[in-house]
């Protein structure tokens, strides 16, 4: 998904899903809404 100001994100199912899997830890994972609205209020 894509958010108004053109940032990709993924639901929270998706993030969930991936916490559970085991990645490389150099693969981060997309951020969902919410840790991107967080990061911008921030900002």
């Amino acid at each position: 998904f894509v958010d108004p100001s053109g940032r990709r994100f993924i639901t929270n199912e998706e993030a969930e899903k991936w916490d559970q899997e085991q990645h490389d830890s150099d693969e981060a994972r997309l951020p969902i809404l919410a840790e991107i609205k967080e990061e911008n209020e921030k900002n």
